[in-house]
């Protein structure tokens, strides 16, 4: 079958700036889909997609599927725009650009070999955010606790200090 290939190639010049030869490599899509694909660290939810310039992906993704889904468009979102612009930065009220749910989306574009690249990673917001969530519920709910038993105790104090001048 046919595999789809990426190759990379620069320049080899001697210090006089004579051109010796061109260094190239080919990446296959499968090492760099499996590259692509380690989303440790990125939850159940993660995403993350390697795109060009061009705004077309140069990576597969397990929600946008593989190797058949390299070379076409992203779907339409502000963050893969601004990734494919050359910019780079955290979006906190992003949203996952597969299914459109709150996410958290950091993107950041660089260079290789003189060609521009962005890669574009997002998790969405509820499960980056739970262990946060789930602390301020806890530290509530222990703050709730301690109020009680301070004002308790504030009455028991109040009151053996009253009842004797009853």
């Amino acid at each position: 079958g046919v595999a789809a290939v990426a190759f990379l190639a620069t320049p080899v010049k001697a210090e006089n700036g004579t051109l010796l030869g061109v260094l190239a490599i080919e990446l296959s899509a499968d090492r760099v889909n499996a590259i692509v694909a380690n989303l440790v660290g990125l939850g159940r939810t993660g995403q993350l997609v390697l795109i060009g310039a061009d705004g077309l992906r140069r990576s597969g993704s397990p929600m946008l599927g593989t190797v058949d889904a390299m070379l076409n468009p992203m779907p339409k979102d502000p963050d893969v725009g601004r990734a494919a612009a050359g910019k780079t930065g955290l979006d906190l009220d992003g949203h996952g650009f597969i299914d459109g749910a709150p996410s958290v989306v950091a993107y950041r574009s660089f260079d290789l070999f003189g060609n521009h690249w962005a890669v574009v990673a997002a998790e969405d917001r509820a499960e980056l955010l739970a262990d946060v969530t789930r602390l301020r519920t806890h530290s509530l709910a222990m703050m709730a606790v301690a109020a009680l038993a301070a004002v308790l105790i504030g009455l028991a104090i109040a009151r053996s200090i009253v009842r004797p001048l009853v």
